[in-house]
């Protein structure tokens, strides 16, 4: 007579939880994912460059390897103190190409200095430090540039 039921099923399930366990932890050792990333490199704009209001602008950051998403945020300065104007979380895939991300954001803040934008890459081990550049908003750009203005002498 053979073994009983319960047995034979018990022993698939541990079977199954082993290996289960075992594609959780190869995935929780890759080394990309294990350690925190650097953060991102800003492209452009950079710091004091003068960004026209409801104007497109695109935000570029070099891609980090092994993020797994960017945060990224828009800070209007007017009220005295940061808030937040823009967020997103977002994926690598919609926003990176050959080693460059980039997300392009219309804006409308007040027209004054010290906004700020700032990008940051994570994966599972958490999130990088914050890369920050402050811009200011102006009401309108040379015929020549679009979404940049020069900024005055």
């Amino acid at each position: 007579m053979g073994q009983p039921i319960f047995r034979r099923t018990s022993s698939v399930c541990s079977a199954v939880l082993v290996v289960i366990v075992l594609a959780l932890q190869a995935c929780a050792t890759d080394p990309l994912n294990e350690r925190p990333l650097p953060p991102p490199d800003v492209l452009s704009p950079e710091t004091g460059v003068d960004v026209v209001v409801n104007a497109p602008m695109t935000y570029r950051w070099t891609a980090v390897p092994g993020a797994m998403k960017y945060e990224f945020h828009l800070f209007d300065r007017s009220n005295g103190d940061y808030s937040r104007y823009y967020f997103d979380e977002l994926a690598p895939g919609d926003v990176c190409s050959d080693g460059v991300c980039e997300l392009e954001v219309a804006a409308a803040l007040p027209y004054m200095s010290g906004h700020a934008w700032r990008v940051r890459a994570g994966n599972y081990a958490g999130w990088s430090n914050w890369t920050r550049r402050e811009f200011t908003m102006v009401e309108a750009a040379p015929a020549n540039r679009l979404g940049v203005a020069d900024r005055p002498q």
